[in-house]
């Protein structure tokens, strides 16, 4: 419902539509405007809509992964403030605590008025940006953004939510908010790996950040946590994307990125910035790479 609504151009449709889901009252108050507040799904739609410019730091990876970064802290955020419940703890409640959307994560308006035009400006201006979460009762639960019965070997609430932000960091480097139709499969998962892989080599993204969306999309490193939970030596991974099993761990890993990214940044004439791609020619090569095409295909 909220995908065919961002279709709807008309405004008398809208509005008719607007009193149809009352019955969605989570959907029907995420599609309320907010004036200081706009969404992620409203970002990724502004820059998508941008016509590519090396310059135009909207468009970079640094600013994609900060974004992530701060999608990681309003969640951190967010589980500090909610109370926990006696009946859930009891119980073993398993369902998520927070749904992964564009749309649930509010962002400050300021963003889209004129952006820092240098690295410096940039980084200044994101120490002071904060992203929040939507109350529950607003938040749109899409099973997209959700791993799929199908392949996962074991349910941990933190290993759900970074499948989600992965498929978010896929929208923001790769700036699109709809996905082949392949995604609204019940079983996308078994697919999954082709779809990121056409997605993420279409655009300039380092080596680093695809292997980081690899690991926390992957079911083989779900499957390498669980033996390693159970004490089980796995010797396969060498090559492997880093394993992730925490927004702790997911936010090094980003961090890392971004001063990679930074070691590597240029000026050029009037001083406008470039971002050279840092690609490891090791991870390109490795067998296990998914990012490599078959010489079959």
């Amino acid at each position: 419902l909220f995908d065919y609504y961002q279709t709807i151009k008309k405004d008398e449709t809208r509005y008719i539509f607007q009193k149809k889901i009352k019955n969605h009252p989570e959907l029907y108050s995420n599609l309320k405007q907010n004036e200081k507040k706009k969404t992620l799904f409203d970002w990724i739609h502004l820059v998508k809509g941008i016509k590519e410019k090396q310059n135009d730091l909207r468009l970079s990876e640094w600013t994609a992964l900060s974004f992530t970064l701060k999608i990681i802290d309003a969640i951190r955020e967010f589980r500090d403030q909610k109370v926990i419940s006696i009946n859930s703890l009891l119980n073993k409640d398993s369902s998520p605590d927070i749904y992964i959307h564009p749309a649930n994560f509010l962002i400050p308006s300021s963003l889209f008025k004129p952006f820092p035009e240098t690295w410096n400006d940039l980084e200044t201006a994101m120490r002071e940006v904060i992203f929040e979460i939507r109350p529950k009762e607003e938040q749109i639960k899409d099973e997209r953004y959700q791993t799929s019965s199908l392949n996962s070997i074991f349910y941990d609430k933190d290993i759900v939510t970074l499948y989600g932000i992965s498929i978010i960091m896929i929208q923001l480097l790769c700036r699109k908010n709809s996905f082949p139709w392949v995604w609204n499969l019940s079983d996308r998962n078994l697919i999954w790996s082709k779809v990121i892989t056409k997605q993420l080599t279409e655009n300039a993204i380092s080596s680093f950040s695809q292997l980081i969306i690899q690991s926390c999309l992957s079911a083989r490193n779900r499957e390498t946590l669980l033996f390693n939970s159970r004490n089980i030596s796995v010797n396969d991974i060498t090559y492997d994307p880093p394993i992730i099993h925490s927004l702790d761990k997911l936010a090094e890993e980003i961090t890392k990125t971004l001063n990679i990214l930074r070691q590597n940044r240029i000026s050029v004439e009037d001083n406008s910035p470039r971002q050279l791609i840092p690609v490891s020619l090791i991870w390109l090569s490795n067998k296990n790479n998914p990012f490599r095409e078959d010489n079959n295909e």
